[in-house]
């Protein structure tokens, strides 16, 4: 239990690299705004770049090395085609891409853009209900449906969330109820995405593979999200990054449904 949480404290110190830049976003912009939305959020964006280039290259280091130092890695451009060719180890990263195109973004722009009243209500009760509900609703349905499909629900429960963003933007009361609802149902995406890798890959070297997949398009998702959606609001307005978010989040129960089925091909 000690383990767990310890894990858990510094995944956590680990994400707040991306907190942190959010959190002054509304200062970033009032002193190097001039640059417009797009630049602004790929300040955001600058800390995802070495998880993105590295991360499934770490996955990949864990499963060569272990506890102990089991020789070279090979041939790395293959080891990475082998990783995303799979329907096992690359389902969890692909459906996880999609969470962290819209979390990060939304705890970035959404504080920013609410009126004062809502403003410190979503900058501080975003994460921590992201947070509670993976570990509380989250711990609970995944006792009771496989986590792929938790994933694929987490996905349908934001949408209403985007809908009603837009719909009630400008609106104090609208805004955070819309923004606390989007973090509950990508909290249970984020929770049940990384049950996800050993519920799919039996293995510790798969596991391995598969977390450094998850490292790398979680990367990717962090750093393309925040200046999309940003560059969407500023030039399209709310309805341009719920439409967005929307087909995002579409995407990400595709993908899972797209991968169940090779899986299903590839045993039979």
């Amino acid at each position: 239990m000690v383990l767990v949480l310890l894990l858990w404290a510094a995944g956590l110190g680990a994400a707040a690299q991306f907190g942190k830049i959010s959190v002054l976003f509304a200062d970033l912009r009032a002193i190097y705004g001039a640059g417009g939305e797009a630049a602004l959020g790929l300040i955001v964006s600058i800390v995802g770049l070495v998880g993105l280039i590295f991360g499934t290259t770490a996955g990949l280091l864990v499963a060569r090395i272990g506890p102990r130092r089991p020789g070279p890695l090979g041939n790395l451009l293959a080891q990475h085609l082998a990783i995303y060719a799979s329907p096992r180890l690359a389902a969890p990263a692909m459906g996880f891409c999609f969470y962290t195109f819209l979390y990060v973004a939304c705890l970035t722009l959404l504080p920013a853009a609410a009126p004062e009243g809502a403003r410190d209500l979503l900058a501080t009760g975003m994460p921590l209900v992201s947070i509670a509900v993976s570990l509380t609703l989250g711990v609970w349905l995944l006792s009771r449906m496989r986590a792929v499909r938790l994933v694929q629900w987490g996905y349908a429960a934001a949408v209403p969330g985007f809908l009603a963003l837009a719909l009630f933007w400008g609106q104090a009361g609208g805004m955070a109820a819309a923004g606390l609802w989007l973090s509950a149902a990508l909290g249970i995406v984020q929770g049940a995405s990384f049950a996800a890798i050993p519920e799919l890959n039996a293995t510790a070297d798969d596991r391995a593979r598969a977390s450094g997949a998850v490292a790398q398009l979680g990367n990717l998702g962090t750093t393309t999200g925040t200046p999309v959606l940003a560059a969407l609001l500023s030039d399209a307005g709310p309805w341009a990054l719920t439409g967005v978010a929307m087909l995002a989040c579409t995407a990400g129960i595709a993908v899972h449904a797209l991968q169940q089925a090779r899986r299903q091909t590839l045993s039979t």
